[in-house]
């Protein structure tokens, strides 16, 4: 049973998160207490705690709920103690709120972050906190692509990263900026964990390779748009939020075999959150 268990992509997934984490507080001084990520588990855990109890779910789902919380932890810096187990609460809670066919709709970390910078002005996210250390870029690539490969993302992740960086590079060309700049971008921590921890979410992304592709292309373009144009701070995630409205779309015209978790429980059950 628990060498089964071990199989879950979720488990390694939550391993790397924390050791991103670890390695950001250690080395890279992050603004974060251990109160925060305590409470941060606590909020998050007991709301899934709670809709596992109203609709009977499997206990592995507890999984996906640590990953949310990891995620939040990982990115998300506020100066109180309250805000990340309430934004914890209101992210689990919207994959079971925010629904299309029994299916959450966003990516329950990327909402919650969206709620925290758009309601709550003591929050923050700060992508300068990873630095720009080459060997973190990679060891982010690395983790990520044996992650998203398992998950069956891995294209997700290569496609956003390839419209993204690619508009960038012709941009840079256009104004004749130095290729420095778009090594710095692409270094960027955040812009990492977006790319193979977020945007591959296989819960809320289309089905189909093309729609895939359109997925990855909207979001791309669409946060270039806001970043270069608009001047809008962390645009790739407000973005991803606002076209996973279209997912049910994109599955609707495009169709292919729904996403499911693999759960090793002896009793079935009919959604895995």
């Amino acid at each position: 049973m628990i060498s089964k268990m071990i199989l879950d992509i979720r488990f390694l997934q939550i391993f790397v998160m924390a050791s991103l984490l670890s390695l950001g507080v250690y080395l890279y001084d992050f603004t974060l207490g251990l109160e925060q990520v305590i409470l941060t588990f606590m909020g998050g855990l007991l709301a899934q705690l709670f809709w596992v109890k109203k609709y009977n779910l499997s206990k592995a789902s507890f999984l996906s709920a640590g990953i949310t919380c990891m995620g939040l932890v990982l990115l998300l810096r506020t100066n109180t103690l309250w805000l990340h187990p309430l934004i914890a609460v209101l992210a689990i809670s919207s994959k079971f709120i925010l629904q299309k066919n029994k299916q959450h709709i966003f990516n329950p970390t990327a909402i919650g972050l969206v709620i925290a910078l758009t309601f709550f002005s003591s929050s923050w996210l700060s992508p300068g906190q990873w630095g720009s250390q080459i060997l973190l870029a990679f060891w982010l690539i690395a983790i990520g692509s044996v992650l998203t490969f398992r998950a069956k993302q891995l294209d997700m992740a290569w496609y956003f990263l390839l419209f993204y960086l690619g508009g960038m590079a012709l941009r840079n060309l256009y104004l004749g900026y130095e290729v420095e700049i778009l090594i710095h971008a692409a270094k960027n921590g955040s812009l990492l964990l977006f790319a193979f921890f977020m945007i591959t979410d296989p819960k809320t992304t289309p089905n189909h390779k093309y729609s895939k592709i359109l997925f990855a292309f909207i979001i791309a373009m669409g946060s270039l748009i806001c970043r270069y144009y608009f001047y809008f701070n962390h645009s790739y995630i407000y973005c991803l939020v606002v076209t996973s409205l279209f997912v049910p779309l994109f599955n609707k015209k495009f169709i292919a075999p729904k996403f499911q978790w693999r759960v090793y429980e002896k009793k079935s059950i009919t959604y895995s959150y």
